[in-house]
């Protein structure tokens, strides 16, 4: 028994082909492999010592346990260790330490309890709040901080606060002349848009007039289709729900047949003889429609400016609280 252990210690013993790195200048080369003392202990890291309670770490590479003091490891990130390769292990490209992350408490040295926290527990994250406010040269309005923390909906919002700077009260900007300029443009721009609104009212009554005026004067005759166009739908005209002239179908029909002067100047030529109002059921809705989209892309381009506006005016004011 005596000879074959002998022999187990003398194979133990054959070093491994040397590694020489610049990473590591006080990693002893070459590597000791021996598992067993002169007195028949076991023995581990580079120093080939047996285990005396010291405080070791054990290596995902090699199997091998190393003493912290051996391979330069502080003994405070002992539980921030994810996985461990020894140097030996490293230079042979078997793999790199990985860590937890740290407890943002500087003289803590746990790990944190999840992805969604940066402190190992409420008690720490708390600490830490007051050593962060403990640091500011102006006090700290608590119950404003309170306000913060309790308005926001989620941790990732409260991440996000104070990542852009609080925008100037509305009351606070009213005054200034680029921005009445700006709510005048709006302003009219949404008037414009009210009268494409009417007007497209406008057209909708007409055309449902003008087919009961045609089929009033298609009863016990060939069918009667006349042109119907009503000066009030162009775009310059104004378009109040009291404008539609083609309301008194009576009156149009009597129009029609020549029994009183046209004054309304609704075209009452048959439609096929009209050249001048050609197509005019088709070409106004796309026309109004148009205009009703050119205008809401002013409008929501002005918003724009605005919103810019009053970011760039809270920038100035809080850069000239600064300076002052």
């Amino acid at each position: 028994m005596d000879e074959k252990r002998k022999r187990r210690k003398q194979h133990s013993k054959q070093p491994t082909p040397q590694l020489n790195s610049s990473k590591y200048p006080w990693l002893p080369f070459p590597r000791r492999t021996d598992k067993w003392n002169e007195l028949s202990e076991e023995v581990f890291c580079t120093c080939r010592e047996p285990d005396t309670g010291e405080l070791m770490v054990g290596c995902d590479g090699c199997d091998d346990w190393f003493h912290f003091k051996c391979v330069r490891l502080d003994v405070r990130y002992s539980k921030l260790i994810a996985k461990y390769y020894c140097p030996y292990c490293d230079l042979e490209g078997k793999g790199c330490t990985l860590w937890k992350r740290k407890c943002r408490l500087p003289q803590c040295y746990s790990p944190i309890r999840d992805n969604n926290t940066k402190y190992c527990s409420e008690e720490h994250g708390v600490e830490f709040m007051k050593l962060v406010l403990s640091k500011l040269q102006k006090p700290v309005d608590v119950g404003a901080m309170s306000q913060i923390v309790k308005g926001v909906g989620s941790f990732e919002a409260f991440q996000a606060v104070g990542d852009t700077l609080p925008l100037l009260a509305e009351d606070a900007v009213s005054n200034d002349p680029r921005l009445r300029h700006v709510d005048q443009s709006v302003d009219n721009l949404n008037k414009q848009r009210e009268e494409q609104l009417q007007r497209r009212k406008l057209l909708v009554k007409t055309k449902e007039n003008l087919k009961r005026l045609n089929d009033e004067l298609s009863l016990n005759k060939k069918k009667i289709t006349v042109c119907g166009f009503d000066p009030l739908l162009r775009d310059d005209e104004q378009h109040g729900e009291d404008a539609l002239s083609t309301n008194d179908i009576q009156l149009l029909k009597r129009l029609y047949e020549g029994d009183e002067e046209n004054t309304t100047q609704v075209c009452l030529l048959d439609k096929r003889k009209c050249q001048r109002h050609n197509g005019w059921q088709s070409i106004l809705p796309d026309e109004i429609e148009n205009n009703i989209y050119k205008i809401d892309e002013q409008v929501s381009s002005l918003k724009l400016q605005r919103d810019k506006l009053i970011s760039v005016m809270s920038r100035d004011h809080y850069e000239a609280l600064l300076r002052g």
